[in-house]
């Protein structure tokens, strides 16, 4: 199985981003991520921005606890963390032996006024990446939610469209937990930015058992109860999006996925 086709990508930056890293100057920060995830070899990692490294907020740690304690689950985010800060990011990750990998990146990309087919460029790189890091793995897409700036998820569901279809690649919709009546809800600022500990909650009843029976299916036949599974893994396949020039490997079938 390879995913790790993606031998280049380009990376647009707009003005107002041309001094943004890949490797950012947190890096004491990264190093608080890495050093733990290789003495713990997490069952499940967590890449993301602001939402998921709000679960380690004091108020929202018990939201974490009940919904993803016990999934020996390691959270990879730093808040303010731009789909190309997490591209560099899983470079940087020990390779240890995770069951599931999540990835939930791409609200701060519009402060760099960087556009959706940007933000799926720069995720269609990561899952290639993290295949190739971790190829017994599943991997799972949480397509980017709604905030102020973006209240319709305009730039979720783009993403949404173009990996839906991926083989080997699970995507779960979660912008509907934050719309009621047509308006943005479950923030806990006018800003709209950070969920309220209610929406990590809904979020969690959602992710959590999709979590749990992924970690279930991953298992050996021989620790499962009941007979063996056919092993649903099949390999992802980086879609193409609009306007962007990305090169695959022989080993890597083209393919296109319209919105």
């Amino acid at each position: 199985m390879l995913v790790g086709g993606l031998v280049a990508f380009t990376l647009f930056l707009a003005s107002d981003c041309k001094k943004l890293r890949l490797q950012p100057n947190r890096d004491g920060q990264y190093g608080q991520i890495v050093q733990p995830m290789r003495r713990r070899n997490p069952d499940v990692i967590m890449l993301g921005d602001d939402i998921t490294a709000g679960l380690l907020r004091q108020d929202h740690r018990d939201v974490f606890k009940r919904y993803y304690g016990d999934l020996n689950a390691a959270i990879a985010a730093i808040p303010g963390d731009t789909s190309a800060n997490t591209l560099w990011l899983i470079d940087q990750l020990p390779k240890v032996d995770p069951k599931v990998v999540v990835l939930q990146i791409g609200a701060n990309d519009q402060r760099c006024r960087w556009g959706p087919d940007v933000t799926a460029q720069n995720v269609g790189a990561i899952l290639s990446r993290a295949h190739r890091k971790w190829p017994d793995a599943r991997l799972v897409l949480i397509p980017t939610l709604p905030r102020g700036s973006d209240p319709t998820a305009s730039r979720g569901q783009y993403l949404r469209a173009q990996f839906s279809k991926m083989p080997g690649l699970q995507v779960v919709w979660l912008g509907d937990l934050f719309m009621s009546g047509g308006r943005l809800v479950g923030f806990d600022s006018s800003e709209n930015l950070q969920p309220t500990v209610a929406s990590q909650e809904r979020i969690g009843a959602r992710l959590g058992p999709i979590l749990h029976e992924d970690l279930v299916a991953a298992r050996p036949s021989d620790d499962r109860e009941g007979p063996p599974q056919k092993e649903l893994h099949k390999e992802p396949r980086v879609p193409r999006t609009p306007h962007l020039r990305v090169i695959h490997s022989d080993k890597l079938t083209r393919r296109n996925a319209h919105p």
